[in-house]
């Protein structure tokens, strides 16, 4: 989120650009929600007599995983790792443009710990102090192939 408006102190600003994202669940939300925010904002400029634009962009749709493919990530990342390494969440209102890929096929979007805080590397993901444990990497890479495998039936 983005709020910017004017250049100084002691000046009242001539406009203000405020900046967000909105996500959700699934497009039916979405678009009921940035219809909502633009009737607020036409609502609060009709009471102020002040102009806007409102402007909505789409980027990705909601990321969406697969019933039968998320049983089978959290079975393999079960099996690999262990129960007390692995979380299952409900829902998330994460955003990525793994939500096309979704849409056209069976997949899961799986999320892997990368912090590491004996080490200092507990930075939020955007933050700019944001660093990551490499060793995710490996364990990221071990459950991909790991599901693979069991997706296609060639269990070790």
């Amino acid at each position: 989120t983005a709020l910017q408006a004017g250049t100084t102190w002691n000046v009242i600003p001539g406009e203000a650009v405020l900046q967000g994202t909105m996500r959700t669940f699934n497009r039916q939300q979405r678009d009921k929600l940035v219809e909502r925010a633009e009737d607020l904002v036409r609502g609060i400029c009709l009471a102020t007599r002040t102009e806007y634009e409102f402007q909505s962009n789409y980027i990705a749709p909601p990321v969406v995983n697969d019933e039968t493919m998320t049983h089978l990530a959290h079975k393999v990342a079960t099996r690999e790792l262990g129960v007390e390494q692995v979380l299952q969440v409900d829902q998330s209102t994460l955003g990525d443009d793994m939500a096309f890929f979704l849409e056209r096929v069976p997949g899961c979007y799986i999320m892997v710990g990368s912090g590491n805080q004996p080490r200092g590397l507990d930075a939020g993901h955007h933050s700019p102090q944001f660093d990551f444990d490499e060793e995710s990497l490996a364990i990221g890479t071990r459950i991909l192939v790991a599901t693979a495998l069991e997706y296609l039936g060639k269990i070790r």
